[in-house]
């Protein structure tokens, strides 16, 4: 039988987590992504070094799909499963105008996720050590990873760190975004996921957030030790670093980063 093309419904939904490295991002995206229909897409060409930036050639890549998979589901032929509700993307993405373009092209709806910056220079540390030093944040090879805590935390500190400010400051420009931490994630899940589900205004059945939460805990998230207060090890003058450089934006609330 051939397939009618169809539009996806009116109440089909696409979310990007636009997120800072180690903020907890991929247990969100596995949690966002089994909810009841919704799908996870990736809409990045590559990783590794290269910053991320939404591929126009993925997102046509995804509707695609999703135009696909409702037309089945219309049709008949999937009815066992949910109908399609949606997608969710996960990438390192800093606000800009094209950027922007492209959202509101495609209605996506940007969930910025942040975490305390401290912490995170803890978690930047050990991610080098223990999976990776390709990030695109600054260059590291695999020397560096050997270095003692002290030095690679006044390296994250004075080249890495810029490329998280830079980011959040970006994110200022945007009016129509959910902003929302780790700490809030990891201080009440449930809660934190119906808030992004109400700002998605996706509806959930009865128990589908419970059953997304799940899925993503069989999920390998490739966690760190994701917990909070790692960064009380940093020196003072390594914290010193980075609020200065916050500081260089005086009009600007950091507070849900921890400065």
């Amino acid at each position: 039988m051939r397939l009618i093309e169809l539009r996806p419904p009116a109440d089909f939904r696409r979310a990007i987590i636009a997120c800072m490295p180690k903020s907890g991002s991929t247990y969100l995206w596995h949690t966002l992504g089994g909810l009841p229909g919704m799908r996870k897409e990736r809409l990045v060409p590559g990783f590794r070094r290269r910053e991320q930036e939404i591929c126009v050639e993925r997102l046509k890549n995804a509707e695609a799909v999703t135009s696909k998979a409702y037309t089945k589901w219309r049709l008949g032929m999937a009815r066992d499963e949910p109908k399609p509700a949606g997608y969710v993307a996960q990438m390192h993405l800093r606000y800009s105008e094209p950027s922007g373009n492209l959202m509101k092209e495609y209605d996506i709806r940007p969930i910025v996720l942040v975490r305390n910056i401290f912490d995170i220079v803890v978690s930047v540390r050990d991610h080098y050590r223990n999976q990776a030093v390709f990030m695109s944040m600054a260059y590291v090879n695999d020397d560096m990873k050997e270095w003692p805590d002290e030095r690679l935390h006044d390296f994250i500190a004075e080249m890495v760190v810029p490329w998280y400010i830079n980011f959040f400051m970006c994110w200022q420009e945007c009016d129509e975004k959910l902003l929302i931490s780790y700490e809030q994630v990891m201080a009440d899940k449930q809660a934190a996921v119906r808030k992004i589900v109400d700002y998605m205004d996706l509806e959930i059945p009865e128990g589908g957030i419970e059953k997304a939460f799940e899925t993503s805990g069989k999920a390998n998230t490739r966690k760190n030790a994701g917990v909070s207060g790692r960064g009380s090890e940093l020196s003072d003058e390594v914290v010193e670093k980075i609020r200065y450089k916050a500081s260089l934006y005086p009009d600007t609330d950091f507070s849900l980063i921890g400065l």
